[in-house]
C-alpha cells in the first residue's frame, strides 16, 4: 500500500543491514510508529524473536497483525474465493444494487463526465444505507459500484483468517481510492482530474482483494508477534522491556496522519461514520491525534520519549529526514536531543519519498532527502 515516508527503500540502503546486526543481540523488536508495517514485517520474517508493532491507527494494526501474528503461510487460500463469491451474492441481492444500476444507466457512455460524478455523489447521499462506505465515500473516493463492493465484503467478512481478509481489503481500498495516494481529499471532477477519477473508478475491488489476500498469504512471521493500537509514549512507559531493540520513525508531517488515512481507518473499524468537508472526514474527536504531528508539541514529545527510553536498557534506532519538516522537527534536532541522553552513532543516506499528492508541477511527486539514521545506546 502507499504510505507517506515508507521505509521500503531505506531498508535496501543500509537500514536492513543495521537491523540484522542489532537484532543478533536484541531479545525483542519494537516498532513504535509502525505505519504500513514494512519494517515490522522485515524483522519478523528474518529472526526468531518477537516483534511488537505499535501505532495509533487501527488500520496499521490490522495490516501488521495479518503478517506478524501468523507463523505459517496460508497454503490454500480458498477462503478468499468463498468470501468473494459470498460478497458477490450479497452485492446482487442488496438494495443498493438498483441504485448502482441507475448510475450506470444514467451515464450512457463509457467516458466519465462531471455530471456522472455529481450524480454518483447525489445518489449515494440520497439513498441512506447501512453500509460503511456507501454514504460516506460513494461518489467521492469510491464509485457507487466500488462502495457497494467494499460494503458487501465487510458484511460477509469470514471468521477464518478474518484479520488477513480485512488487511487485504484495506490494502485494496488504499490502491483504489480516487485520490492522490492518500485520503486527505478526493479528486474533484475538474477537466484535468476527471481522467484520474475514471481510471480509479474502473478498478474492481473484488479482483483486487483476491490478489492482495494471496500476497499476504505468502508471508509470515518466524515467531508470533503482537500488535498494539495505541500511543508510543504509553507503550514505552508501561511495556518496554530491557533488551528490546526499539525502532522509532515518528511522523514528519505537521498534519495529523489520521487526516491522510481516515478512509482506511473507517474500513478497519467496520462502522459507519458521519463525515463532512471536502475530504469527507469523520469528526475531529474520532480521528487519532499525535503530539508528534503538532508543531507546538512535537519537540517536547520527542524529548519525553527519548528521556523515557534512556531509563531502560535498550538500543534504539531513529530515522528522520535531516531537513526541517512541517511538524517542526528535523533529524538534526532529534540528534541534538538524543546526544544529551545517549551515545549516538549517526548514519546518513540519500533517499526519496512520495509526497502522495505531488503532480510534478506545483509539487514534485517524489522528493529527494537526506535520511538520518541514529543508533542510540545507553551512556557508559
Amino acid at each position: 500500500m502507499k504510505y507517506m515516508g515508507s521505509k521500503r527503500k531505506l531498508l535496501k540502503k543500509g537500514l536492513g543491514d543495521l537491523l540484522r546486526q542489532e537484532m543478533r543481540k536484541a531479545s525483542r523488536f519494537v516498532d513504535l510508529f509502525s505505519g504500513s508495517g514494512v519494517v515490522s514485517r522485515f524483522v519478523a520474517s528474518r529472526f526468531r524473536k518477537k516483534v511488537v508493532s505499535v501505532d495509533l491507527q487501527l488500520f496499521s494494526s490490522v495490516i501488521s497483525a495479518a503478517y506478524i501474528c501468523r507463523t505459517k503461510k496460508i497454503k490454500e487460500p480458498v477462503i478468499v474465493d468463498t468470501w468473494i463469491e459470498t460478497a458477490k451474492r450479497a452485492y446482487d441481492s442488496s438494495q443498493e444494487r438498483a441504485f448502482v444500476d441507475e448510475w450506470f444507466d444514467s451515464r450512457g457512455s463509457k467516458k466519465l463526465f462531471k455530471k456522472d460524478v455529481l450524480f454518483a455523489r447525489k445518489l449515494c447521499a440520497t439513498h441512506i444505507c447501512d453500509g460503511v462506505t456507501w454514504n460516506a465515500y460513494g461518489g467521492y473516493y469510491l464509485s457507487p459500484h466500488q462502495a457497494l463492493q467494499v460494503d458487501c465484503l465487510l458484511r460477509t467478512l469470514p471468521s477464518e483468517f478474518r484479520t488477513e481478509c480485512l488487511a487485504a481489503l484495506i490494502s485494496t481500498v488504499s490502491k483504489t481510492v480516487a485520490a492522490p495516494g492518500h485520503t486527505a481529499q478526493p479528486f474533484q471532477p475538474t477537466r484535468d482530474a476527471l481522467p484520474y477519477i475514471e481510471e480509479a473508478w474502473r478498478r474492481d475491488v473484488f479482483c483486487g482483494v483476491g490478489k492482495d489476500f494471496r500476497e499476504i498469504a505468502k508471508g509470515h512471521s518466524r515467531v508470533c508477534g503482537q500488535v498494539i493500537c495505541g500511543d508510543a509514549q504509553t507503550f514505552v512507559d508501561e511495556q518496554l522491556q530491557d533488551g528490546d531493540l526499539v525502532f522509532i520513525d515518528p511522523p514528519y508531517s505537521g498534519v495529523q496522519y489520521s487526516r491522510f488515512y481516515h478512509v482506511l481507518e473507517t474500513v478497519a473499524k467496520r462502522t459507519r461514520v458521519a463525515v463532512s468537508g471536502k475530504g469527507r472526514y469523520p469528526s475531529f474527536s474520532e480521528r487519532p491525534q499525535s503530539a508528534f504531528s503538532n508543531k507546538g508539541t512535537s519537540e517536547a514529545a520527542v524529548e519525553k520519549l527519548l528521556a523515557a527510553l534512556s531509563k531502560k536498557r535498550v538500543v534504539a534506532i531513529v530515522t528522520f529526514p535531516c531537513e526541517l519538516c512541517s511538524n517542526g522537527l528535523s533529524g538534526r534536532k532529534i540528534g541534538e536531543v538524543a546526544r544529551k541522553l545517549f551515545e549516538v552513532t549517526e548514519i546518513q543516506r540519500r533517499n526519496d519519498f512520495s509526497t502522495l499528492g505531488g503532480n510534478n508541477t506545483i509539487r514534485d511527486a517524489r522528493q529527494k532527502t537526506t535520511e538520518l539514521i541514529l543508533v542510540l545506546r545507553r551512556k557508559k
